[in-house]
C-alpha cells in the first residue's frame, strides 16, 4: 500500500519513504510471514508490526536491476524480488493493486538510488 495516513505515525522522521505496509515474505523456512514494511532509498525494511520503536527486525537490500522484480503471472497478488546478492524472495500483498504498487515503488527506488549499497551487508535480521 501506498504511505497512507494510517501509517503515517509508523514512517521514519528522517529521508524520504517510497511504500510503507503490510506484506507477507518467505523466510529462510519456506513460510510466509506477516511484516509492516517500508521501502527507503533502495532497501526494503521490516518491522513486526507498525507500531514498531524504530528499529527493523530486518531489511534487505534490494538488486540494481528493475527488471528483477517482478510481478507473479498466475497468483495476482504475488510479486517477486532479488536481493543485491542475488538472493530471490516471493512477497504476498492484500491485493493485486497493491502488488502493482510495490513493485512500481520498487523499481522506481532502484532507479532513483543506483549502486549507492554496494558495500553495505545485503540482507539482515535480528
Amino acid at each position: 500500500m501506498l504511505i497512507s495516513r494510517q501509517y503515517s505515525n509508523s514512517l521514519p522522521s528522517n529521508g524520504t519513504v517510497d511504500c510503507a505496509g503490510y506484506l507477507y515474505k518467505t523466510s529462510l523456512r519456506p513460510k510466509f510471514r506477516k511484516r509492516f514494511y517500508i521501502l527507503k532509498n533502495n532497501m526494503l525494511y521490516y518491522y513486526i508490526n507498525q507500531q514498531h520503536d524504530g528499529i527493523p527486525k530486518g531489511w534487505i537490500k534490494l538488486t540494481e536491476d528493475p527488471e528483477k522484480i517482478y510481478l507473479d503471472e498466475k497468483k495476482k497478488n504475488n510479486f517477486h524480488l532479488e536481493t543485491f546478492e542475488g538472493k530471490e524472495y516471493s512477497v504476498v500483498c492484500p491485493t493485486p493493486e497493491e502488488a502493482k504498487i510495490w513493485t512500481t515503488s520498487i523499481k522506481n527506488s532502484i532507479l532513483s538510488h543506483p549502486k549507492q549499497n554496494s558495500n553495505d551487508e545485503n540482507v539482515q535480521n535480528s
